[in-house]
Order: structure tokens, then sequence, then C-alpha cells
């Protein structure tokens, strides 16, 4: 099984890769449902932000498995960092990472 280096730590890959919850509003994915509590959005894995009443309060963070975004093949990986990027800088650009890359694109997004 393959592992990515996402929000400081190691996760499978049959996790959420990681946690960006910082999210604009109109960019949001739905994870809930209208009244949901912070408890239950959480153990879904899920971001949650009910400081303004008009948005999406539970939401899939960026990057995140619900998006597929870094279960990505080696053939349809974009670029995401420069040759050395380290696994925080390239986090800090909301991208995927994987150490286990060799020869391929180590810091990404999809294609």
């Amino acid at each position: 099984m393959a592992f990515l280096h996402c929000c400081h730590r190691v996760v499978s890959v049959d996790a959420v890769i990681w946690g960006g919850c910082n999210v604009p509003g109109s960019s949001r994915t739905e994870c809930g449902f209208p009244g949901i509590t912070a408890s239950a959005c959480q153990a879904q894995n899920c971001c949650f932000d009910d400081s303004k009443a008009d948005m999406k309060w539970c939401f899939h963070s960026r990057g995140s498995m619900f998006s597929g975004a870094c279960n990505v093949p080696a053939s349809r990986r974009k670029d995401c960092g420069f040759p050395g990027i380290t696994q925080s800088k390239c986090l800090d650009r909301m991208c995927c990472y994987d150490t286990n890359a060799v020869g391929i694109i180590q810091c990404f997004s999809q294609a």
C-alpha cells in the first residue's frame, strides 16, 4: 500500500489525505446536512465552520479523498512544486506529497 504525507502526518490512501479546511464558502463541497453538529461533521472526517449562516457548515477539506485529489496515477499528476521541494512547502501550497515517488512527480495535484 502506498502512503502519502499530508497535513504533517502519514496516512494511507484509504483515508482522508489532508485537511485543508481553509476553503472559501463558494468552493465548499457539502459533507453533511443542514443542522449537523460539529462533532457529527468531524466524525465524518470533514471540516466544520458555522461562522457564516449562508455558507455550508460541514464540508470536505481541500484535497480530500472525496475529490480524489491525492489518489492520482503518476500519468495524471500535475506538478505542483519544483525539484527538491520539501514536504512542508508542498503542503503549504495545498498539494499532495508522495514520499514513495521515485522518478515521478512528488508534489502534485490532479491534472
